[in-house]
Parts: C-alpha cells; sequence; structure tokens
C-alpha cells in the first residue's frame, strides 16, 4: 500500500536555465512532471531578464535592480492551460516565486475558477517603482475575497502561506 507521500504527484514549471539544470536529475521520478515554462497572467513568449550577479539564479519579466541587461526567451503559460495540458483537475499545494509576476498572476487564477487548497508565495514588492508599487494590501485583499486567510508570514514579510477557509473546516 502507498503512503500519501508515494502517491503525490508533483508539477514544476520554471525556465530559468539554472533551474532547468538543477531539475533534469529528477526527472526520472515518474512521479515528479518538470516543463520549462513559466508562470504568466497569459499564454506568451516573452522575454526573462537575467540576474545581474551571474552567481544568482532568478531572472524575471520584471525590470529591477537584481536583473542585468542580458535577457533570454522563454515561454510563459497560464495555470489553467498548465493544468489542462497535465489532466491536474485540483491542487492542494501551490508554490509560486516568480520575481515579481505574482501581482498579475493569482487575480488570473482565481478568474480562472482555479482555487487550491493551501497557497504559498513569495511577494516581491520591492522591485516596484513607487508610482509602480504593488501592494501587500491589495493582494491580502484580493486573498480575502477568494476564501484564504493567511496562515504563515515569514520574519522577512515577503513568503506567506494561505489556506481556503472551507479546507481548514474540513480538516
Amino acid at each position: 500500500m502507498l503512503n500519501s507521500y508515494e502517491k503525490s504527484l508533483v508539477y514544476a514549471f520554471d525556465p530559468t536555465p539554472k533551474s532547468v539544470s538543477f531539475v533534469k536529475p529528477l526527472e526520472k521520478n515518474n512521479r515528479f512532471h518538470f516543463k520549462s515554462v513559466g508562470l504568466s497572467d497569459k499564454n506568451e513568449e516573452t522575454i526573462f531578464l537575467m540576474p545581474n550577479n551571474e552567481n544568482n539564479v532568478s531572472c524575471s519579466v520584471i525590470d529591477h535592480s537584481g536583473v542585468g541587461n542580458t535577457s533570454i526567451p522563454v515561454k510563459m503559460n497560464t495555470l489553467k492551460t498548465l493544468m489542462d495540458e497535465y489532466d491536474v483537475k485540483h491542487i492542494d499545494i501551490l508554490k509560486m516565486d516568480i520575481e515579481g509576476s505574482e501581482f498579475k498572476v493569482m487575480p488570473q487564477i482565481f478568474a480562472s475558477g482555479i482555487f487550491p487548497d493551501q497557497i504559498c508565495v513569495e511577494l516581491h514588492e520591492r522591485f516596484f517603482r513607487w508610482k509602480e508599487k504593488r501592494t501587500f494590501r491589495a493582494f491580502f485583499d484580493l486573498m480575502h475575497a477568494n476564501n484564504y486567510v493567511l496562515v504563515y508570514a515569514s520574519k522577512s514579510k515577503e513568503e506567506f502561506t494561505f489556506v481556503r477557509k472551507d479546507y481548514l473546516e474540513e480538516k
């Protein structure tokens, strides 16, 4: 009999070159599915700005102080597109560290009717100039409006975990 860990399926998406190299050995596991695409609010090809420090990993579609002038083209997909491709009907845990894109991706996820049980997200508000600034408040309001409660915040106040209220009530 399989335990719950052995039954779990993991789907990972990241077009960052260093991440793709790192994940290659894990592809032998038939419970782990990886695709070199980014998560976005649209299906498109776009430009990823490479980190200005070659020892860093994170690329971004957002121009900020951590990225340089070097860029690469990458394919981006919505979560709905990826779920349809892999025939995924429900997400238990969605983990996103998408370097500033979370502010436009999260509303699109909810608009698509996707409501994971838990959402772990790193917010990159620091990437935006003051005139373009996204706010934690707007993000938190979005989460609350879609039936999520905050259950964890890191000391840095950048990593957060939200859980669907009805999921908590079921447990």
